[in-house]
């Protein structure tokens, strides 16, 4: 090897994962590659003293290696065509090397040889599978909570309001009645709450082209009965935007923030909520503004958390799960969402989703 050979040389010996020196003694034949050179970090990764096989072609040292394909692969895009080959994720394991998941790469050194890199993702793919599967508890969870939980609650909910609204009771029982009334339908609402996150949090979103207007039209028709019971004026201005998102999920985003916007109404003002699209840069940005109760600043992070309710006292009932449930589905769709408030002058949420060009050919 020329100096600057023997300079990229020692460059492979300071890397900090698993790299190979290998000389090409057939420009055809990828078995015939012979090592020359570990570095220190090719035994860390493999488990095994590399330096055992110097001298050794790639079929005497590695034979299933060599049964996969992959070292004639190294010579075909790294040796002749100079590029860096990314062979993936090679599960490896024989009487030479300890069994693990290694994501392995290769590019050309000079006109004689090949460094073949690698390093040990064993733990990593582990954590995954173990993360897969618990991802399937929860969908398990959510099916739990979908059928096995809320029968039950309704079925307790229907008797308590048959017997108080069919017996002749006191005062005092009546009471205790509409309490369990109360209670029996706000656990059925945090069910149903716990499920839909579950459901926004699990599995691939559909995400497709969404006219904002269209998306605008149909909040406001669902909320039309709490605009009109409150009194609220609410202007939008949607920009004759398009974003990407999942059709259901993504209005269901401007529902609940909208919904805040009506409900966290300071007493005797009028709910006022404005709804403005705007381009920014790769993304729609949705802002919803409202003159409400607003909120303390300090929370801005921690009210997109589960169970962590915008305000807390009792005039404004809720889960605590519905802003959350808008983070979960916006940063699944690609964007992101943050809040702004002044206590007692109004909130601010903005909401970003990718951008679709308008005349995309789904709409």
């Amino acid at each position: 090897m020329d100096a600057s050979t023997a300079l990229l040389e020692a460059l492979v010996d300071s890397l900090p994962i698993g790299a190979v020196i290998w000389r090409v003694e057939d420009p055809h034949d990828g078995g015939q590659l012979r090592m020359v050179r570990p570095n220190r970090g090719a035994s860390a990764a493999s488990g095994a003293d590399f330096r055992q096989f110097i001298g050794m072609t790639m079929a005497e040292a590695f034979p299933p290696f060599v049964a996969s394909g992959l070292p004639d692969r190294v010579l075909e895009v790294a040796f002749h065509g100079g590029e860096t080959l990314d062979m993936g994720l090679v599960h490896y394991g024989d009487d030479k090397l300890r069994p693990g998941v290694f994501a392995v790469s290769a590019y050309r050194l000079d006109d004689q040889h090949v460094v073949v890199q690698y390093r040990n993702v064993t733990e990593q793919e582990r954590l995954l599978v173990e993360l897969g599967e618990a991802n399937e508890e929860l969908k398990r969870f959510a099916h739990l909570a979908s059928h096995d939980l809320q029968a039950p609650v309704r079925r307790v909910l229907a008797f308590c309001e048959i017997v108080r609204d069919g017996a002749e009771l006191d005062p005092q029982h009546r009471s205790y009645l509409d309490f369990a009334v109360s209670e029996s339908g706000r656990m059925l609402e945090l069910i149903r709450a716990l499920l839909a996150y579950a459901q926004a949090s699990q599995g691939p979103l559909d995400v497709g082209p969404q006219r904002v207007a269209d998306m605008f039209e149909r909040v406001l028709s669902s909320l039309q009965g709490q605009v009109e019971s409150s009194g609220a004026h609410v202007h939008t201005d949607d920009g004759g935007l398009v974003l990407l998102a999942p059709e259901r999920l993504g209005q269901q985003v401007l529902f609940n923030l909208v919904g805040n916007g009506l409900k966290f109404c300071r007493p005797g003002v009028p709910p006022e909520v404005h709804v403005t699209a705007s381009r920014d840069g790769e993304f729609v940005r949705i802002d919803v503004a409202d003159n409400g109760v607003g909120f303390d600043p300090a929370k801005a992070e921690s009210i997109f958390q589960p169970f962590r309710r915008l305000v807390t006292t009792s005039e404004f009932p809720g889960t605590g799960v519905g802003l959350a449930l808008c983070k979960s589905i916006a940063e699944r769709s690609g964007g992101r969402i943050e809040a702004r408030s002044t206590p007692g002058e109004g909130s601010v949420f903005s909401v970003w989703f990718p951008a679709a060009e308008v005349g995309a050919s789904s709409l």
